[in-house]
C-alpha cells in the first residue's frame, strides 16, 4: 500500500501520498499527493518531482493500453495543475467570493480523472476501452481497470508504453489481483538534461506578458506549450522561470530609463506635483500597504511619475517620497505648484 505521511497537511489537498495506488486511472488529486510528497517528504525539487509522477502515472495507462500524450506534453499538464494549485494557495488569505468559487471549483475537480490520454485516442481503442475511457472521464471516474484488463495478454504481452525498467519484476497477473498493488520504482532524480541556449525573449514579448499580467511560472508553461505545438524542441530553448524573470527585470530597467530619459530632454515649464496616498494589496495579495501615486500635470498632459510604496503615511513620508521622485526625473526646478 501507499505511504500516507502524517505530518503533512496540504492546503486543499490533505495529506501527501508516497504512491498514486487504486483500481481506476490517477485523478488530479492523486497525481498532487504523489507531486507532494516528493517536494515535501523527498526533498526533490519541482522539476524531478513532475519526472516520478510521469512514472507513476504511466504504469495505470498502459494496464488499459491505452495511447497516451508525449511525455513533455504530460509533465506540461502536471505543471499546469500545479500551478493552479500554487495561484490558489497564494491568494487563500483573501477569502472573498471569487476565491471562495475558485477554490470550490478546484476541490470539486480533484476527483476527476487526470486525462493525458493521446488526442486521438478513441480512435485507437477497441470499443470495449473506449467505453472505459468515456467512463473515466466522467465526474468521479466510473468503472475499474480490472473490468476490461486481459489476464493472457497483460501476462505475455509487454507494452512499448513503459519507459522505467523497474515494471519487468512484477507481473500483470499481480497487478490484475490486487486492486491496491503499487509498484515501487526508484524514486532517485533522473539525469539532468543540458540547458537550452535559444533566446527567444524580445522587447515585444516581454510587453505582452505585463500587459497580459501573465506571471513568470505561467509564462514558462505557456511558452512551453506553444513551442511543442510549433513541433519545437522546447528543450533548445532559454526557458524556464529564473531566466523568465532575470529578462524581464532587465526590460523594465531599460524601458523605465528609456521613458526617464525621454522625458528629462522634453521642454519643461511651470509643472503641478499631485499625490494621494492609497491603501492598496501588496504584491503578494496577503495585506495591504500604503502606496503614494505621485502625478504632475502641464497645460498639455497628465503623468503618472511613479506609485513608491510608504512605511508609513505620515506627511514626512510622502514629502520624502516626492521629493526623491523629483529629483529621480530632475524636473524639480520646474514645479510652480502643489
Amino acid at each position: 500500500m501507499a505511504m500516507q505521511d502524517e505530518t503533512e497537511n496540504i492546503f486543499l489537498i490533505g495529506h501527501t501520498n508516497s504512491q498514486i495506488d487504486g483500481n481506476q486511472l490517477p485523478s488530479n488529486l492523486q497525481v498532487l499527493q504523489c507531486l507532494f510528497h516528493n517536494l515535501r517528504v523527498l526533498k526533490h525539487n519541482l522539476h524531478d518531482s513532475k519526472q516520478l509522477v510521469y512514472d507513476r502515472l504511466i504504469i495505470f495507462w498502459q494496464r488499459v493500453k491505452i495511447p497516451i500524450q508525449q511525455k513533455s506534453r504530460c509533465i506540461a499538464k502536471i505543471d499546469r495543475l500545479y500551478n493552479e494549485w500554487r495561484s490558489l494557495q497564494k491568494s487563500s488569505s483573501i477569502r472573498g467570493i471569487t476565491q471562495i468559487n475558485k477554490e470550490e471549483g478546484f476541490s470539486s475537480n480533484l476527483q476527476n480523472l487526470f486525462d493525458i490520454a493521446h488526442h486521438d485516442a478513441l480512435t485507437m481503442i477497441d470499443d470495449k476501452i473506449k467505453k472505459f475511457l468515456l467512463n473515466q472521464r466522467k465526474p468521479c471516474r466510473v468503472g475499474f481497470i480490472d473490468e476490461i484488463e486481459d489476464p493472457i495478454s497483460e501476462s505475455s504481452e509487454p507494452s512499448s508504453q513503459i519507459e522505467s525498467t523497474d515494471t519487468s519484476s512484477f507481473s500483470q497477473q499481480s497487478l490484475q489481483r490486487d486492486p491496491n498493488f503499487v509498484l515501487e520504482l526508484d524514486e532517485s532524480p533522473p539525469s539532468k538534461k543540458s540547458r537550452g541556449t535559444i533566446d527567444i525573449f524580445t522587447p515585444k514579448l516581454c510587453t505582452m506578458l505585463d500587459k497580459c499580467k501573465i506571471s513568470d511560472r505561467n509564462a514558462t508553461g505557456l511558452l512551453i506549450s506553444f513551442l511543442e505545438a510549433a513541433d519545437l524542441d522546447a528543450s533548445q530553448y532559454i526557458v524556464n522561470r529564473t531566466s523568465i524573470k532575470q529578462k524581464r527585470e532587465k526590460f523594465r530597467e531599460k524601458r523605465a530609463a528609456e521613458i526617464q530619459h525621454r522625458f528629462k530632454n522634453r521642454d519643461l515649464s511651470k509643472l503641478v506635483i499631485h499625490w494621494d496616498g492609497k491603501h492598496l494589496p501588496d504584491i503578494t495579495g496577503r495585506s495591504f500597504v500604503e502606496r503614494l501615486p505621485i502625478i504632475i500635470s502641464t497645460e498639455k498632459e497628465t503623468k503618472i511619475l511613479s506609485i513608491p510604496k510608504l512605511e508609513n503615511s505620515t506627511g514626512r513620508a510622502m514629502a520624502d517620497a516626492v521629493f526623491d521622485v523629483l529629483q529621480e526625473y530632475g524636473i524639480s526646478e520646474f514645479v510652480v505648484g502643489l
